[in-house]
């Protein structure tokens, strides 16, 4: 019994997702030491870009990002754009993209 109140506790901590995460989203749950601690959600949108949401929450800190993928032809990251905060909640904004890509084959 003495497990309980510190799993409700735990499962308290889980912060919620934004509500501009699409419903049919891809969904998975962040563990710290065995308990759910956050979230990282993934879909496409009619532009073919790949979105990604992640968070976690470790005692107040913890990132909270959105991450957009353009692809090329042949599914390869094209270009990354992210924003959001990092785990001690400062603002992060990052950009990268190629223009000439070279892959050895």
């Amino acid at each position: 019994m003495i497990w309980l109140p510190l799993l409700l506790a735990a499962a308290r901590n889980v912060p919620a997702l934004p509500a501009d995460i699409p419903a049919d989203s891809t969904r998975f749950t962040v563990l710290m030491m065995g308990q759910p601690a956050g979230q990282q959600a993934l879909w496409t949108t009619p532009d073919g870009k790949l979105h990604a949401f992640f968070q976690f929450n470790d005692r107040g800190r913890g990132p909270k990002t959105y991450s957009t993928f353009s692809l090329d032809k042949d599914g390869v990251a094209a270009a990354v754009d992210l924003e959001g905060n990092e785990y001690f909640k400062a603002p992060v904004s990052e950009r990268h993209s190629t223009r000439r890509a070279c892959r050895r084959r």
